[in-house]
């Protein structure tokens, strides 16, 4: 995850003010509890739930435009009901290259996956404009971070496309 994940969460609800944001805040994996750095002074359009239910954050997903997550059995089920992804990557490296035997094996693309370490800015950059632009998720979510300046008109250049 990226270095500072109350960060990114702040970031986002700043950034995004007219969206909703559900964030399940699971404690432990794997017997491991897990560091989300500053949750405190979030925006009020940010609601953590700490451990929620299986059917509470599926019925949360179900109303929702986009996730943002790792790939991850909840990243599946967002697929397979139509909901566009952001895919944080510990598989891909900085270059957006995925191990081929990996990908081959696991996945169906990497076109909506960034690097794991992709910048809190960046990732809240893809998101924005995948949420309030949704053409915009039929680019690569690599596109985005190596040649932005490229898709200002996106919306404009698939009109006149046709």
């Amino acid at each position: 995850m990226p270095k500072n994940i109350g960060g990114l969460v702040k970031r986002l609800g700043i950034t995004m003010p007219d969206y909703q944001f559900y964030f399940p805040k699971v404690t432990k994996w794997a017997s491991k509890t897990i560091n989300y750095d500053d949750l405190s002074d979030l925006p009020s359009n940010i609601q953590v739930v700490e451990n929620p239910s299986w059917q509470e954050t599926i019925e949360n997903l179900k109303e929702s435009c986009h996730i943002l997550c790792l790939d991850s059995g909840i990243s599946h089920i967002a697929w397979h009901i139509g909901i566009c992804r952001t895919l944080l990557d510990p598989w891909m490296n900085s270059n957006g290259i995925i191990n081929p035997t990996f990908e081959a094996r696991w996945r169906t693309g990497s076109s909506e996956s960034v690097p794991l370490n992709t910048s809190i800015e960046n990732i809240v950059n893809i998101v924005a404009k995948n949420v309030k632009q949704p053409e915009s998720s039929l680019v690569t979510k690599m596109t985005w971070l190596f040649n932005p300046q490229l898709l200002t008109n996106l919306g404009q250049s698939l009109i006149f496309k046709y």
